[in-house]
């Protein structure tokens, strides 16, 4: 059933299998951005507000 899904995520002349594993980094990717940034305090802080 997975293959079937990764073989109909073809975009353009790329194939599924080739589409797939690059969505896949690009989400892993955010994922550790989103979870490995080191919090800071400063003006881009959450719930600082710069006007």
């Amino acid at each position: 059933m997975a293959y079937a899904a990764a073989k109909s995520a073809s975009l353009g002349p790329a194939p599924g299998e080739v589409v797939a594993p690059i969505v896949l980094a690009f989400y892993l990717g955010l994922a550790c951005i989103a979870f490995f940034t080191p919090d800071e305090d400063g003006e881009l802080a959450h719930g600082n507000v710069h006007v």
